[in-house]
């Protein structure tokens, strides 16, 4: 969850130049998972049907998200379109990709898409 509060900082900060979003995707450390890690602060089963999924997200925006939640389908397709298990972050601009992060946990670097958002603002 701390990679979530530096987050929504961004979003606090940036969001007059920039509109984030969420897309929540299958359970990385589901309670059920390969993953699990035995001191999650919410115990989330791997989804087995789009409402889990939705339910997932609803716990996460009532966490204090600052952005919308969207929730990718059962199929995964958003997940795999996006390589984004188990997170990552993209900046999308006009439909093109401008920033594609690294695969997380080790690789996703919230330090880049801020160091990228400043250099919007100096633009503007």
């Amino acid at each position: 969850m701390a990679k979530m509060a530096k987050f929504c900082e961004l979003v606090e900060d940036y969001s007059d130049v920039a509109d984030f979003i969420v897309v929540y995707i299958s359970e990385a450390h589901a309670d059920d998972g390969q993953w699990a890690f035995s001191d999650n602060e919410y115990a989330i089963k791997q989804h087995s049907s789009l409402k889990d999924r939705i339910h997932a997200a609803e716990i996460l925006q009532s966490s204090g998200v600052l952005c919308p939640i969207y929730v990718d389908n059962i199929e995964n397709e958003a997940q795999m379109a996006y390589a984004a298990l188990p997170e990552r972050l993209y900046v999308i601009q006009d439909d093109v990709i401008q920033l594609k992060g690294g695969i997380g946990p080790i690789d996703y670097r919230i330090d880049i898409l801020e160091k990228y958002l400043q250099k919007l603002v100096k633009q503007e």
